[in-house]
């Protein structure tokens, strides 16, 4: 089992909420598909294009789920929260990033397409909890 564990690639995913971000979706998902092997997206009822944008790339072949959030409230820490524990439970995430369609992480020095051990190094500058999550997903 020891050994099996070694030659784990590390599964991270990230989660979204988005609601019309046409102007940014399709860079902000190439962007984060660069360091993560899947997105899981809750488009909240956009009006504007974003829910095409979205199933252009996944048509792509791009590793992205896309979910539709009907509720009429913008409950984002309710819909992150169970798109995180789909994330764990269903797609068996390592490390998952809670993300806004206007955040896109570029580790300090480095190329925007780094893995985790980079991510890592981002991740836990100044968290303690970071630096735990890491270690987790560094270990050999």
């Amino acid at each position: 089992m020891e050994g099996k564990r070694k030659n784990h690639r590390r599964n991270i995913v990230a989660v979204s909420m988005v609601k019309n971000e046409m102007d940014i979706i399709e860079s902000f998902v190439r962007h984060t598909l660069g360091f993560t092997d899947l997105m899981i997206i809750a488009d909240h009822q956009s009006t504007d294009r974003t829910r095409d944008i979205l199933g252009q790339l996944q048509a792509e072949g791009l590793p992205i789920v896309i979910e539709t959030i009907y509720t009429a409230r913008y409950a984002q820490a309710e819909v992150t929260t169970r798109l995180m524990h789909e994330a764990a439970d269903v797609y068996d995430a390592d490390l998952i990033l809670p993300l806004d369609a206007d955040e896109f992480i570029v580790p300090r020095g480095g190329h925007p397409s780094a893995r985790s051990s980079t991510l890592c190094q981002s991740i836990s500058r100044g968290r303690s909890i970071g630096g735990s999550i890491c270690q987790l997903l560094t270990q050999a």
